[in-house]
């Protein structure tokens, strides 16, 4: 892990020119989502934010860790994009391309038998997570720095979801007694401004829906560490990521 992150997030290289119209090819590919090289390697290093394609792609690999898992809590997160149009005003809510996804969340995973609905929300470069608590009939919401600025995303998120689980019929569970204000629960909060794409990903982990297992004596560069290495060397990336990095990288 250690090599890896060295060679491929902290080494500096100068980069092949791109042709006119040639498209910078996939780092990693798992599932729908992927993430080119440059990406990859500018949103790893220490101190930087985590990036859309980074998040989606761990929550591809948590999903599928999930259905493979013997732990007790059944887990699922929905994709960044969803809960970037959950979180609009619910006046002006397009709920078409979010209940595609939660239809074929439900027919693909049979999430109304899961214990918690994870969402991670981006604002401004910064992560929150919301979750439908299906296990103990609330919403939750972790805000790594709790400055009570994206409350407002967060309850529009659960008002929409609300709506457009109503409307799924392949969605069984009754949402109508989920409060909008969610309990204050003790967790985890960071002391810096950069590692909040961190912490939402622990909060994925380590939330079993009554409390947030203390992870603050963990390195947050270890986790970035173990978040690069998880997807480079993922069994389920469609592409060579050694291949890519030859190909691109300049003599």
């Amino acid at each position: 892990m250690e090599a890896m992150y060295q060679y491929y997030v902290m080494k500096r290289y100068k980069m092949k020119k791109m042709k006119r119209g040639e498209i910078e090819p996939p780092f990693i590919r798992i599932g729908d989502f992927h993430i080119t090289y440059p990406n990859f390697q500018k949103s790893l290093k220490p101190r930087a934010q985590i990036c859309n394609e980074v998040m989606s792609l761990f929550i591809e690999t948590f999903n599928i860790e999930q259905l493979s898992s013997s732990k007790k809590q059944k887990k699922f997160a929905f994709s960044v994009l969803m809960s970037l149009q959950l979180s609009v005003h619910p006046e002006v809510f397009d709920p078409s391309v979010c209940a595609r996804e939660l239809r074929k969340a439900c027919q693909n995973f049979q999430i109304s038998g899961f214990d918690l609905l994870f969402f991670t929300i981006i604002r401004d470069g910064h992560w929150i997570v919301c979750v439908v608590n299906l296990l103990h009939k609330e919403f939750n919401m972790f805000d790594s720095l709790d400055d009570g600025k994206l409350d407002v995303a967060a309850r529009n998120l659960f008002i929409n979801f609300k709506r457009i689980a109503t409307e799924e019929s392949d969605f069984t569970l009754d949402l109508s007694s989920f409060k909008t204000d969610w309990p204050v629960l003790d967790y985890p909060q960071q002391s810096t401004h950069f590692d909040c794409g961190l912490f939402s990903t622990m909060y994925l982990e380590n939330f079993d829906g009554q409390m947030m297992k203390d992870f603050k004596k963990q390195n947050m560069l270890d986790v970035r560490k173990t978040i690069a290495s998880k997807l480079f060397f993922h069994p389920l990336n469609k592409v060579f990521p050694t291949d890519v990095h030859k190909a691109i990288i300049a003599a």
